[in-house]
């Protein structure tokens, strides 16, 4: 799979060039570390919600639904109500952090509920993480392609490489040590993604 990565994303990239993008390597950072967060969120909750919801195809579907779903409100939002990213990351960070330790409880207690209620709660529970996670990527990709569009298939191939060896890694991680470790591991990811983002906008001058 490392392989595929290299000849069928990066060496094309590499090939391309990478622009005059100011900045770059801060930029690579952000989206590797956004692209490895998100997938380490979606595996945990899908994992989180299996037994509360009954089989892991439900989980799978209502979950990951409810990432898609959330995920585009929350950037839809992030433009409407012009929401700075140093705001929403900690908030993100934070609600991940809460369902890395509250939720297990929290599912626990709510096992003999009807399956409809069960699916309710569900949704409700993943919504907020979702809504803040769809606001970095976005808010990304626009910022880059601001400054250089050749830069742009850049922050494309690297955080959809990130995502997808983050997939093994997150289940390596969840094996030795367990899915509130990939979650912790997830808001690390995300701060320090945040941390890139204040010091890019400290170049720029702006906080956004």
């Amino acid at each position: 799979m490392s392989a595929g990565l290299f000849l069928f994303v990066f060496l094309p990239l590499r090939r391309r060039g990478r622009g005059d993008l100011p900045r770059f390597g801060l930029w690579l950072l952000y989206f590797c570390c956004i692209g490895v967060a998100f997938i380490f969120v979606e595996i945990s909750l899908m994992q989180r919600f299996a037994l509360f919801l009954g089989h892991p195809a439900r989980s799978l579907a209502l979950v990951l639904a409810c990432l898609l779903i959330f995920a585009g409100i929350g950037s839809q939002m992030k433009q409407r109500w012009n929401i700075p990213l140093g705001w929403a990351m900690p908030a993100l960070i934070a609600a991940i952090l809460v369902a890395a330790f509250a939720y297990p409880w929290c599912v626990q207690q709510m096992l003999g509920l009807p399956l409809w209620l069960r699916g309710c709660l569900t949704v409700a529970m993943v919504a907020p993480v979702a809504f803040f996670m769809g606001m970095p990527f976005p808010f990304g990709i626009r910022s880059v392609s601001e400054k250089s569009q050749d830069a742009v298939p850049w922050m494309w191939g690297v955080n959809g490489g990130a995502t997808v060896l983050g997939s093994i890694a997150a289940i390596a991680c969840a094996i030795t040590f367990n899915f509130t470790t990939v979650l912790v591991f997830a808001a690390l990811a995300y701060a320090t993604a945040l941390a890139s983002h204040l010091l890019l906008a400290r170049t720029r001058g702006i906080l956004q």
